[in-house]
């Protein structure tokens, strides 16, 4: 989005310069902080500094506070001073992703389907957010069907945007569970991003790639998320912190098939794989052992913590058979032995 021009407002001081004030109204956006950045956006509207940009920050500094409509009064003011069909694009993608972030999830719909009614050529650049709002609302067949549609004018976007929709294309296909269209979809996204060669472009394709990574790694989906870790590093292979951030969710991916493998493990002692499973998933929503044995008899349960030998025993079958998991959680798997064999401190054993 081109940045507005700003002239210097009435009532700020030298010291308080119009960017210098605008820096900070946005830095307290980044905290999250919304009273204190609408405090600066409306300092500088009062000394008759307004623009596109102090709009649009003023409506996130309101939809910070839950003033859903005081918000959305101030973002049509700023859509409406936006010079170019482009920077109105961009504003009501803002406008959706703000929406959906306070959970109106049929506002965010409506502020969406206006880019592809109004400005249609910008849709695919977007539609990443297309895809967080329908997948919420339990539409994700719908825009399915809303992508193969499209895709029968790809190739007169530009390839940035190709590549843009292309990952939005290939979230949505993992939200629904799916991995057949994988192949074309990252083969799409590696052709069109091979002909980008603006480097703010670039980098914007990363940050996407690593903002989607992250939120399918939310739904603790490692194996998915590392796709796109995948497609970052094939735009920059050399980056050491992709290479890091590849190093550790495939650590995590690894960790997570090992629990998947353990529980078709009939040699290995249930409540291994149970607590295996509870510290893996144990921020999400509190999966918790006891919970998952909730629906065994009570007896069985009973029977199963008293046989402490076999925990123990069982424990050692993962070190050898799931290092990943093993290692991950290692200090833990070591109290938990010493404790079943009545040890105060020492290693697993070897046999």
């Amino acid at each position: 989005m081109a940045k507005t021009k700003l002239k210097s407002g009435k009532g700020i001081s030298a010291d308080q310069s119009v960017e210098k004030l605008l820096q900070e109204a946005f830095d307290y956006l980044e905290a999250e902080d919304g009273e204190r950045a609408e405090r600066l956006f409306r300092k500088l509207l009062a000394s008759g500094t307004d623009s596109m940009e102090v709009r649009m920050g003023l409506a996130d500094a309101l939809f910070l506070q839950g003033m859903m409509l005081d918000g959305d009064d101030e973002m049509e003011h700023a859509i409406r001073l936006a010079e170019s069909e482009e920077d109105k694009a961009q504003l009501l993608a803002i406008k959706a992703r703000s929406m959906l972030n306070a959970e109106y999830p049929e506002a965010a719909a409506k502020a969406f389907m206006r880019i592809v009614d109004d400005y249609p050529q910008y849709a695919a650049r977007y539609s990443s957010v297309l895809v967080m709002i329908m997948t919420i609302q339990g539409r994700e067949k719908e825009a399915w069907r809303w992508f193969e549609d499209s895709l029968a004018n790809h190739e007169e976007l530009p390839p940035v945007d190709v590549a843009f929709y292309s990952m939005a294309w290939l979230e949505l296909m993992f939200e629904m569970g799916s991995i057949e269209f994988k192949d074309k979809l990252t083969r799409m996204f590696k052709r069109s991003a091979e002909k980008v060669t603006n480097e703010e472009e670039r980098g914007l394709l990363i940050s996407e790639l690593l903002l989607t990574a992250d939120r399918i790694v939310d739904g603790m989906q490692y194996r998915e998320a590392e796709c796109f870790v995948d497609l970052a590093l094939s735009m920059d292979p050399s980056s050491p912190s992709l290479v890091e951030a590849k190093r550790e969710i495939k650590r995590y991916a690894k960790v997570q098939f090992e629990i998947e493998r353990m529980s078709r493990d009939e040699k290995l002692f249930p409540l291994v794989a149970l607590r295996a499973t509870e510290w893996f998933y144990e921020d999400d929503e509190g999966v918790a052992a006891d919970e998952l044995l909730d629906g065994l008899p009570s007896d069985l349960v009973d029977q199963l913590y008293q046989d402490r030998r076999s925990f123990a025993d069982g424990i050692k079958r993962l070190r050898k058979q799931y290092p990943a998991a093993y290692e991950m959680f290692q200090e833990d798997w070591e109290e938990l032995y010493d404790e079943l064999i009545g040890k105060s401190s020492g290693r697993i054993g070897q046999g």
